[in-house]
């Protein structure tokens, strides 16, 4: 039966029930798969190899002339995973394929009145989604003892055009389709390898933000205690290392003033200013679960 984009309902983004919640994957966000970008200009590579006592992982992506998917454009794999799991909420079988209006993904990220600006820009991030080829450690399960490997090239999506209408009077767009790839719809399918975003997500401005926010949210959950880092890993989990990382250290202080992101607080110990970063210390909160002791 052919796809039409009215089978698939308009989401219901006006209760927090969890299954209208963003979804991220554990893996995808403790490292940096997407580029941080700095005052606009593109990342074209990103490899990053971490061999530490707990964690043993590495990402190696390449972009086209347009560069890497940076954090503004993992907003549309978000906004898919969404609706894909709405489609399962109501019944509908799952799909690698999804099909949504362009207006409805920037209502979602709260964009009201979106300009030809916005337009062209979303086009963009779905050329650089379907551009960027990806090597890294972290596996699909598919069950049944199937396995697609991290270690091969991969992409985000394998697909995205327009649904168009030809009419007596022109072409009318109804819709975007794009067809996400199967390694990572199998990385969404694997049971318990996701955390819940709040929505609230989207409306953060800075790729920055964004980024030490989810690492807040994977490495500090619902902890009742810090979560204590260097900032030398922290630099390199943030963005592979790219930029210096006094202006991360900020960055931070600036998150810490404004009172944390999303119910994580982030700040830096005490240190004498030329402390190497790899002994500066970053504290990482959840201020809902964390006891009145620990923020003191």
């Amino acid at each position: 039966m052919k796809q039409d984009v009215r089978e698939q309902p308009e989401l219901n983004l006006g209760q927090d029930d969890g299954i209208s919640n963003l979804r991220d994957v554990r893996d995808i966000m403790s490292m940096p798969f997407f580029a941080v970008p700095e005052k606009g200009r593109p990342t074209f590579v990103i490899r990053v190899q971490l061999n530490t006592e707990k964690d043993k992982s590495y990402v190696d992506i390449k972009g086209t002339s347009d560069g890497v998917a940076d954090m503004y454009d993992k907003r549309i794999l978000l906004y898919a995973r969404m609706m894909l799991d709405q489609r399962r909420k109501f019944g509908d079988e799952p799909s690698r394929t999804l099909i949504f209006s362009p207006h409805d993904y920037f209502r979602a990220i709260g964009k009201k009145r979106p300009s030809q600006k916005d337009y062209d820009a979303f086009e963009k991030s779905l050329d650089r989604l379907k551009g960027t080829f990806i090597k890294s450690s972290v596996d699909a399960d598919l069950g049944d003892g199937e396995f697609i490997r991290g270690n091969m090239r991969r992409g985000w999506i394998d697909e995205a055009d327009y649904i168009e209408h030809r009419k007596p009077t022109g072409i009318i767009r109804r819709g975007v389709r794009i067809k996400i790839s199967e390694w990572l719809y199998g990385l969404w399918m694997m049971d318990g390898q996701t955390l819940s975003v709040p929505r609230q997500y989207f409306e953060i401005s800075s790729p920055i933000t964004m980024r030490l926010y989810e690492l807040c949210r994977k490495f500090v959950g619902h902890q009742r205690v810090p979560v204590r880092m260097n900032l030398e890993l922290l630099h390199w989990r943030m963005n592979g290392g790219s930029g210096r990382p006094t202006d991360l250290k900020a960055r931070i202080r600036g998150i810490t003033k404004a009172g944390g992101i999303l119910g994580y607080m982030i700040e830096l110990e005490e240190h004498r200013s030329h402390t190497p970063s790899k002994r500066v210390i970053v504290k990482m909160t959840n201020l809902l679960t964390s006891s009145l002791r620990t923020l003191k």
